[in-house]
């Protein structure tokens, strides 16, 4: 880009349809704005970018703020080296994918904790870990208990795929009733709750 507006308008659009840059080089000298002043507003839209930039009249202050504001990823100097340059985009792109596989495996691992596999809703743990929450924002909150009673006949006799599919329906009847301040747990195979941070409600009697 030859102005760091219309980069700045090209990242937005790509972070607003999920699109992702992984790299992005920039000198420290431009019109308008400087290097690390545009990095840094970069880092604010899409902080795991790997950020590199190319300088040749660059204070030491001025690579500071990229380090420090921008998480800057390298600064490299000119007349820069081409074999330099290849070698720092390979290990940029290397390093920015090798943190996103980590990040994928974290949501896996965090979801095989805190939510029921078969369900999808959040279990126990996450229960807890909400208390605690509200707990240090000093909220009042209401628990309703909702257990379905001789489950076990109802698999007996008709099989656990049927108790599955009607308990799929069942949840995604309930809900579509709770609004913004509640939320379900499911907390055993045949217990639910739904923690509100709002007064008791008779919605579901």
């Amino acid at each position: 880009f030859n102005d760091s507006e219309s980069a700045l308008n090209f990242i937005k659009d790509c972070n607003l349809n999920q699109i992702e840059i992984p790299l992005i080089f920039c000198d420290q000298v431009m019109p308008v704005m400087r290097g690390d002043e545009f990095l840094e507003i970069v880092h604010r839209i899409i902080p795991n970018t790997r950020k590199i930039m190319l300088t040749g009249l660059a204070s030491a202050e001025s690579i500071g703020n990229a380090l420090n504001k921008a998480n800057l990823y390298r600064y490299i100097a000119k007349p820069w080296q081409n074999n330099d340059i290849i070698l720092t985009t390979k290990e940029a792109l290397r390093s920015f994918y090798a943190d996103k596989t980590l990040e994928e495996k974290n949501k896996e691992l965090e979801k095989s904790f805190f939510y029921n596999s078969d369900t999808n809703l959040a279990n126990w743990e996450k229960l807890q870990q909400r208390f605690e929450e509200y707990s240090i924002k000093g909220l009042t909150l209401t628990l309703a208990i909702l257990k379905i009673e001789n489950y076990a006949y109802f698999i007996e006799y008709f099989g656990a795929k049927i108790y599955k599919k009607i308990l799929l329906e069942l949840i995604q009847i309930i809900s579509s009733k709770l609004i913004e301040e509640e939320e379900m747990f499911h907390t055993q195979l045949d217990e639910f709750l739904i923690l509100s941070t709002l007064p008791f409600s008779e919605k579901f009697i």
